[in-house]
Parts: C-alpha cells; structure tokens; sequence
C-alpha cells in the first residue's frame, strides 16, 4: 500500500493548483478526471469495490500532501502533535463510515499542526483486511511517543 500512497503524493507535487483542489474536493458523486489518471497507473484504485475508500483517501492525502512522509508513523505524528487520547481512541475503535470521520479528523489535525506522518497507515486502516495490526501499530508508535500532561 506504502508504494500506491508515495506513487500517489509524488504525483501530486506535480499537479497545477486547480487539479490538487480538485482532489480535494473530490467525492463519490464528483470523480475529477486527474483521478481516473492516477488509476491508470494502479488500475485497483478504480476497481468498483473499492471505488469508494480510494477517492475519500485520495481526497485526503490531497490535503495531507505536504505532510506525508513515510518515515514518520501516524501514531508517531499524532504524539507529536499531541492529539488527545480520546480522539486516538475514536480513531482505533472506528468502524465504516465513522473511520473515514475520524480518518478526516486525524489528517485535518496533523495538517494544522503541520505534523509530517506516513498517510500509507491510514489507507491500510481503511483497506485492509486484518485492521487489528494496523490499529495495534498506530497505537504503539502513539505510546511510544506521546508525552504525558
């Protein structure tokens, strides 16, 4: 997934500012035509199955782009950027809909902070079929990091 996510920043710091606005405007009802270029790259991104996940994930990489760095664990930027306990508990408890919520919220609040973290975590939270590893993952490099009050 790590290889899809950087292909996809990468490609991002290409594109003029009206296609990236785009992106981020994108939604189910409103497929701008720079995604369906990114998919003919990684064809599974357009698969119908999953059509859904990649344009919410493309959107919000889009917004997360200047912070989205693979070297940086999102539960690692999340601790540095002190998100609260609570919200990081919302996130690794979400389920469906209510994870691509706190998906949003995640990335809105790294990118305020302008908190640099690897945005592959959270596309394998969203895709992945054995999330518990994921939310394990994020929630180590979280406690790894985070500084208590």
């Amino acid at each position: 997934m790590s290889e899809i996510i950087n292909y996809i920043s990468n490609y991002m710091d290409h594109l003029p500012p009206g296609e990236l606005a785009e992106l981020r405007r994108a939604s189910s009802t409103r497929i701008p035509a720079v995604f369906w270029k990114i998919g003919t790259k990684y064809p599974e991104i357009t698969e119908p199955s999953r059509l859904e996940d990649w344009i919410f994930l493309i959107s919000m990489l889009a917004i997360m782009k200047d912070f989205h760095n693979p070297n940086i664990p999102v539960g690692e930027g999340l601790a540095k950027s002190q998100y609260s306990e609570k919200r990081l508990t919302k996130l690794l408890s979400a389920k469906e809909l209510n994870l691509k919520t706190e998906i949003k919220t995640a990335v809105r609040f790294l990118t305020s902070k302008a908190q640099q973290a690897d945005f592959s975590n959270f596309s394998d939270l969203l895709t992945s079929k054995n999330t518990f590893v994921i939310r394990k993952y994020i929630a180590q490099k979280f406690y790894l990091n985070h500084k208590e009050d």
